[in-house]
């Protein structure tokens, strides 16, 4: 059966158990599953309009004449179902079936839209994949099976991930990096082979560079250089690679290949000479940049210098106070700290990090550990628990708490007691754009 039918399983299986054995739909079901298709045709075209589940029947109905090799009678029975996803899917399977590869692309487009799960994402761009095999279009199967392993299920990562593999390569043999679109491709390719194959990566974006240009050439040279250092360990060769796109490249690839530059050094054993890289972006970079070279250039002062660690990160207060890599940088110095018994270094700095605006995974996290430094000074000042288990009842911190029995009584006090549906969007709330449009 196709992969949809594992997919609905879950939501007929309650309806059958009422109807019992002998219903029609029930029927079909079991000889659809091993094979018999023809009697399994013939239980579905029994269920009648009034069924609860008569369009799933209308579904494996179709799906019974697709494996019996009737792909124009499945577009028929499918007409006016509205299940999206499964559909969609079958429509494309049944117009490829035909011959109609524009309805069919366009079917397998609004079924990888309509697709939540990835088993569902998975099934879409295999059909998509289908299809780029069929027109011999090389560029669109390279791209289909790159995304097809990024959403391939971990179960299938072994034999299939291989199967796919092979097949990327022989896809990618076509392909000419004279052409803009092969070009492209062969350059997703590259970065996708760089974790199996890093040799191979390399030559094929030596082979693109000379023709690349402006930006798009900047990034091939970072990743040939990310590549030699990180993934070949020819640290000497990637360090003359990234000082060339520090002196010639756009304002953010300067950032990004100073940062990587600055980790190379570090590899080579040369801190100094990284600390000076971190501090360069910290003093010139932008943002984002300059959260991540703060933390590092934090990790490398922790060595021989812990008071200019924590000036440091004084120092970048206000320029840097809501980003997530400052934050993690102060809990990195505290930790330090607290381990080392510090208590009184480590007040300082849990302090300021409950006076910084952290989202709600950081602020339990920074209550309970407040918490702790207390007990440890033998003050054991429960206003942070009670905060915590107030604000975040629901947090790993507080369940934590509760569990060690340092937050008692009931999970939502009578003043900020909340139903289910608040729950669900307070969760809901942090949810990027896409995944809550799904939820919906």
């Amino acid at each position: 059966m196709h992969l949809f039918t594992g997919l609905i399983v879950v939501v007929v299986a309650v309806v059958v158990l009422v109807l019992g054995p002998g219903d029609p739909f029930d029927r079909g079901l079991d000889l659809l599953a091993v094979g018999q298709v023809e009697g399994a045709i013939a239980s579905f075209s029994r269920v009648s309009e009034m069924h609860p589940l008569y369009p799933y029947a209308r579904l494996y109905l179709a799906q019974g004449y697709l494996e019996a090799g009737e792909p124009g009678r499945a577009v028929s029975v499918l007409a006016g179902v509205g299940i999206p996803f499964e559909v969609d899917l079958l429509l494309g399977r049944a117009h490829l079936a035909l011959g109609n590869l524009a309805l069919a692309e366009a079917k397998a487009a609004e079924a990888l839209h309509a697709a939540i799960l990835s088993e569902e994402r998975a099934a879409a761009l295999s059909l998509t994949l289908e299809l780029a095999e069929t027109r011999a279009d090389h560029v669109q199967q390279v791209e289909s099976i790159l995304q097809l392993l990024e959403v391939l299920p971990v179960r299938f990562i072994g034999y299939e991930a291989r199967a796919l593999r092979t097949r990327l390569a022989e896809a990618a043999v076509f392909l000419d990096p004279v052409d803009d679109r092969d070009r492209q491709a062969l350059f997703d390719y590259a970065i996708y082979l760089a974790r199996v194959d890093p040799a191979g990566a390399r030559r094929i974006l030596l082979a693109v560079l000379p023709f690349l240009t402006g930006t798009d050439k900047h990034e091939a040279e970072f990743q040939i250089a990310l590549i030699t250092s990180t993934r070949l360990g020819d640290r000497r060769s990637a360090e003359g690679l990234f000082e060339g796109l520090i002196a010639r490249g756009p304002q953010e690839m300067r950032d990004r290949s100073r940062y990587f530059a600055a980790h190379n050094l570090i590899a080579l054993g040369r801190r100094a000479e990284a600390e000076e890289g971190f501090a360069r972006i910290i003093e010139w970079g932008n943002a984002h940049w300059a959260g991540l070279s703060i933390y590092w250039l934090m990790r490398l002062y922790l060595h021989h210098d812990e008071a200019g660690a924590w000036r440091l990160l004084q120092g970048a207060r206000q320029d840097l106070l809501a980003a997530a890599d400052y934050h993690r940088a102060l809990f990195r110095l505290f930790f330090h700290h607290f381990s080392a018994q510090d208590y009184i270094a480590a007040l300082p700095v849990i302090d300021l990090l409950l006076n910084l605006p952290l989202d709600d995974q950081s602020h339990p996290r920074a209550l309970f550990w407040r918490y702790r430094l207390a007990a440890a000074l033998n003050q054991y000042d429960r206003w942070y628990l009670e905060r915590l288990g107030n604000l975040y009842p629901l947090s790993y911190y507080a369940l934590l708490a509760r569990n060690r029995g340092w937050i008692t009584g009931p999970l939502f006090t009578a003043g900020e007691r909340r139903t289910r549906a608040d729950l669900v969007a307070e969760a809901s709330s942090r949810l990027r754009g896409e995944e809550k449009e799904r939820l919906a």
